[in-house]
Formats: C-alpha cells, structure tokens, sequence
C-alpha cells in the first residue's frame, strides 16, 4: 500500500517525464513571450500606425473646381485587410470546381 504523500511524489516525478527540453526551444519561448508583452505595452501605438498606413497621408488642395485630396503616402490596401482580418477574422475561401468529384467510400 502506498505511504502518505505518495501520489504527491508521482505528480512531481511526472513532471520530469519524457524528453527534456532542448536550450533552444527555451530560448524560443521565452523571446515569444518577451515579444507579446512589449507587443502589448505598444499595441495602441501600433495599431494607430497601422491605421495611418491603411488610411494614406494627404493634404486638401484647392483648384478651381474645387477641393480634393492629394495624397502624400498612398493608402496601402494589406493595411487596410490585416485590419478587417483581426476584426471580422479572415473570410473563407472556397474553391470552385469544374465538374463534381469522383469520390467513392468503402464502408
């Protein structure tokens, strides 16, 4: 019979199982983990240059038609879609095929 603690001792045992973890792996880790919190810390700012770049810089001009809007910096359209892709996640992509698959499943 198992003395008092014994599955205490076997949980800790358990955690040594397996294939240790290379230095590497480590190291990968933690720089993921580095790199989300100053992600974090900075993530209106990126967001707001994310933003910018989506948008485009341009100043009004006036001519003799009117106002328009020249731009400095072009709006860059992968701005804009990373944007709708985080805030309405990616749209499915389907693929059309040109005649109905031959599919047959043997039970």
């Amino acid at each position: 019979m198992a003395g008092k603690g014994q599955g205490e001792h076997s949980a800790k045992n358990g955690l040594n199982a397996g294939r240790p973890v290379m230095t590497s792996t480590l190291l990968a880790q933690q720089m993921r983990e580095d790199f989300v919190k100053r992600a974090h810390e900075k993530s209106q700012e990126l967001f707001d240059a994310l933003q910018a770049s989506a948008l485009g810089h341009f100043i009004q001009v006036k001519t003799a038609s009117g106002e328009v809007k020249v731009y400095k910096t072009k709006p860059d359209v992968a701005a804009l879609k990373e944007i709708n892709d985080r805030v309405h996640g990616k749209a499915h992509q389907s693929i059309e095929l040109s005649e109905a698959p031959d599919i047959q499943i043997d039970l």
